[in-house]
């Protein structure tokens, strides 16, 4: 992460209909990545958040060497019943590949069952492609 900006795209206001779980959820992997980040110096010193304008929001993204767009996925992203990706899910993705985004999803299935803080962080590296 040493050479990352952690950031957020711009979002229209009223455009995301989020539960508390999820939102709770966003903010727990969303300070999980900011804590990894505040180890590097470069992290250190550009505390502001920077914002990328895009067609569609997303929950946050790193920019460095590679563009990743990171998308925390909650229980709205998934049709009942499946861990299946909606329709809608899967346009915002190819949306933001065609903006030249990687995109990184956080599936709530897979996040709910990490307890450790250690183990958090271990996960979101390990997605990120961060050894």
């Amino acid at each position: 992460l040493d050479s990352c900006q952690i950031g957020y795209f711009e979002t229209r206001k009223g455009a995301r209909r989020n539960s508390d779980a999820a939102q709770i959820q966003q903010m727990q992997e969303e300070e999980a990545l900011a804590a990894m980040a505040e180890t590097s110096e470069e992290a250190e010193q550009e505390k502001e958040e920077k914002a990328v304008p895009e067609l569609l929001s997303a929950d946050f993204y790193l920019s460095g060497e590679e563009k990743k767009c990171v998308e925390v996925d909650g229980p709205s992203h998934f049709f009942l019943n499946t861990l299946g990706p909606t329709g809608k899910t899967l346009f915002r993705n190819r949306v933001h590949r065609a903006n030249g985004w990687e995109v990184v999803c956080l599936p709530h299935f897979e996040w709910e069952q990490l307890q450790e803080e250690e183990d958090k962080q271990a996960y979101i590296k390990d997605l990120l492609g961060f050894t």
